[in-house]
């Protein structure tokens, strides 16, 4: 026992999955960096108990009276954690981090706002502080593969960072199976000033060249064929990229439809997608395409991310390089679906969404800006339906320029005609006067400034919590999840 321990504090560690019962539970270390600390790991566990934890201030507990559920509170610099491990593999490093606020709560009863989150790197891509959370996260939800995602808010919420890359044999530390003992480790938590979540690390605009070196051509040949059929296509395409980002990160996983044996729960049919996400046609012929072209090469994803880009420039709005090589989530997000921005939020609700996923009031109100073209059911908009109209008849978002992308909507913001609540607060919410409301004027009056920063913050956008690497898949089917990973 005293060798194994006196190992484990110059080790880099993280558990390796794929031994004992409970294969999917997740790996917890540290590099040893802090106080010649050892090792802390957690992969295989039938039963962890996390006993004990304090921090500088003696403030703060962690527990976990059932093993499978705990709470975390975490405000300042230092780290103590008693755990009781069993059947870990380790071969990789974790780090902790943390960003001071309110701390975070893990367990099914918590609020769905508060969370902490994993999220496993290659070595390669370790460096990028990709910040990633899940709304509930009891401790056997934690799988390899890095599903049922959302984005930690910066500035408020704590997250777990792991890293993960084949380590020289030496390295390598194995626990002896049942042996079942006490760790003890301090763990360095950092403080992060700055930076959105999900830098997007393994994407490149280059990551296709290769590959399929004519995938921007054939997306962008599918819409322009379906534009002439349909001209609300390109404002349904950039939506759907929206609201893909927007729930378990840009996975492409608001494509796919209901599917029992895979035990898939569509989220085509939340309030936000019901009856209102449109547009799926369309990536299906986008994605046949590609098939032909290029088998098993594109993500959904991906093809998501290149239609917004495409249909905003077709419409006479920027143009901007698309970071590519996500890979698409085998799952969907019910829950998180659940809260998509709404027609009807004020704009405090607005921010606290947008800042949930890194984005800030300029990236609120550059995105929101996509309502310059488009249509929107009567029954969302300010002015309701006249009589003799359906809840579903379609009003133009801009009546002067429905199908044009420019800054005219701001302009409709500043004479009080906007369609959507929600974008009407921007600027007559009590709080829009220090923050949304001289964005809306600077907009309307500079329409390069809005198209430079609309397209830095569909990049920003577009980076959420991407799946690299050997996570998530390459669907052949944008609807299904593969029988077989690619």
């Amino acid at each position: 026992m005293q060798e194994r321990t006196e190992a484990m504090g110059h080790c880099h560690a993280l558990a390796r999955p794929g031994r004992g019962d409970h294969a999917d539970w997740p790996a917890w270390a540290c590099t040893g960096m802090v106080l010649g600390a050892c090792c802390l790991a957690n992969a295989s566990l039938a039963r962890a108990q996390a006993v004990h934890r304090y921090d500088q201030q003696g403030q703060g507990h962690l527990q976990d009276k059932d093993s499978a559920e705990s709470t975390l509170m975490v405000n300042t610099k230092m780290v103590h954690l008693d755990m009781v491990l069993d059947e870990v593999e380790i071969v990789g490093q974790v780090w902790f981090k943390n960003i001071p606020n309110q701390g975070c709560k893990v367990a099914s009863r918590v609020p769905e706002k508060q969370c902490c989150g994993v999220r496993i790197f290659n070595l390669t891509t370790a460096a990028h502080a990709h910040r990633t959370c899940q709304t509930r996260l009891p401790m056997s939800s934690l799988a390899w593969r890095s599903h049922h995602q959302c984005v930690c808010q910066t500035g408020q919420q704590v997250f777990l960072l792991v890293a993960s890359a084949h380590m020289a044999p030496s390295s390598r530390f194995s626990l002896a199976p049942r042996c079942s003992f006490l760790l003890t480790a301090a763990l360095l938590v950092l403080l992060l000033s700055h930076g959105a979540h999900g830098h997007g690390a393994g994407l490149s605009s280059s990551f296709y060249d290769g590959s399929c070196p004519g995938t921007r051509d054939i997306v962008r040949r599918v819409i322009q064929d379906a534009r002439v059929a349909d001209a609300r296509i390109p404002a349904s395409l950039i939506r759907l990229h929206f609201h893909d980002c927007f729930v378990n990160g840009c996975d492409g996983s608001l494509l796919l439809d209901d599917d029992p044996q895979a035990a898939i729960m569509t989220e085509k049919n939340v309030p936000a997608n019901d009856n209102s996400a449109r547009g799926f046609g369309v990536v299906d012929n986008i994605k046949r395409a590609l098939e032909h072209a290029c088998p098993g090469v594109v993500s959904c994803a991906d093809i998501l991310a290149l239609a917004a880009e495409i249909s905003v420039e077709l419409a006479g709005g920027p143009s901007w390089t698309v970071p590519l090589g996500r890979r698409d989530g085998t799952t969907t997000n019910i829950e998180s679906a659940k809260n998509l921005p709404s027609p009807f939020d004020p704009l405090e609700t607005l921010q606290e969404k947008f800042r949930n996923l890194g984005l800030d009031d300029t990236d609120l109100v550059a995105l929101q800006g996509a309502h310059t073209f488009g249509r929107a059911q009567c029954q969302f908009t300010q002015r309701n339906c006249t009589a003799g109209q359906s809840e579903g008849a379609l009003v133009n978002l801009d009546g002067v320029t429905p199908d044009v992308f420019d800054n005219k909507y701001y302009g409709n913001l500043l004479r009080g005609h906007a369609q959507l609540p929600s974008d009407q607060v921007m600027l007559s919410d009590p709080i829009a006067a220090g923050t949304t409301a001289p964005i809306v004027r600077r907009f309307s009056g500079n329409q390069k400034d809005f198209f430079r920063n609309f397209a830095a913050s569909m990049v920003k956008m577009g980076n959420i919590s991407p799946l690299t690497g050997r996570d998530g898949d390459i669907r052949k089917n944008c609807r299904r999840v593969n029988k077989e990973p690619y």
